[in-house]
């Protein structure tokens, strides 16, 4: 599964509503990207000997390409520009720390999770992603000089979360508006979108543990495009 499923407009909602399975394979999609895009814009053997030093879980090497080799959707978004890959990466420690909620955290006696109590472990790659996150490659020069602000567009644009999907799954207002809509417009029709697609890879034995089914699976998926 190489697509990351935008559920909510919220990181730690959009990581509740996922069943346990797709939990699981989520985090590991996050990580692989995250990687990925750190690789394509360190792109030197020194730095990449160095973070699998630090990260021996991540495989570096297999994220090697040939110049003329194009990118996956979710790589060239995240690798793109500053705030795609830091708000990937975000992403990821919350999807973590869900992870971690459902299948490690105690609960107290009125069965809240209880801070700090803890039965140990966390998921594997949680320290690859914390890693991602906090060392973000440069994806300009304007932030090798201290004096000068981070106004250029490396640094502060971010763009629409790219979707990775069939067209069937896709909204009709999205599938033929969607260049003309605003920002939130094209985020709400991109949510719909993913929760279409999401109740069609749904396995038939999903289970949320400790969480309750999202009540949107088991209603009428929206218009599709195509």
């Amino acid at each position: 599964m190489n697509t990351i499923f935008i559920l909510s407009e919220d990181a730690q909602e959009c990581a509740r509503m996922l069943d346990d399975r797709m939990l699981g394979e989520q985090i590991e999609v996050i990580a692989q990207v995250l990687c990925e895009a750190h690789y394509v814009n360190c792109n030197y053997e020194s730095c990449i000997k160095h973070h699998a030093e630090l990260v021996p879980e991540i495989n570096w090497e297999a994220f090697k390409r040939s110049e003329d080799e194009p990118l996956p959707k979710l790589v060239e978004w995240a690798s793109g520009f500053l705030h795609n890959y830091s708000k990937l990466a975000a992403m990821g420690v919350k999807f973590c720390h869900e992870y971690y909620k459902r299948f490690f955290c105690c609960l107290n006696l009125h069965g809240r999770f209880e801070c700090g109590n803890y039965k140990g472990g966390e998921h594997k790659l949680l320290k690859a992603i914390g890693f991602a996150q906090d060392n973000a490659p440069d994806f300009c020069d304007c932030r090798e000089y201290e004096h000068q602000p981070q106004v250029c567009d490396k640094c502060q644009l971010e763009t629409p979360f790219p979707l990775v999907m069939p067209d069937k799954y896709i909204t009709e207002m999205l599938f033929n508006y969607g260049d003309t809509f605003t920002d939130d417009c094209k985020l709400q029709e991109t949510i719909k979108s993913y929760r279409n697609y999401y109740r069609a890879t749904l396995a038939k034995d999903a289970q949320w543990t400790r969480r309750e089914k999202p009540n949107w699976i088991l209603t009428k998926r929206f218009t599709l495009g195509k």
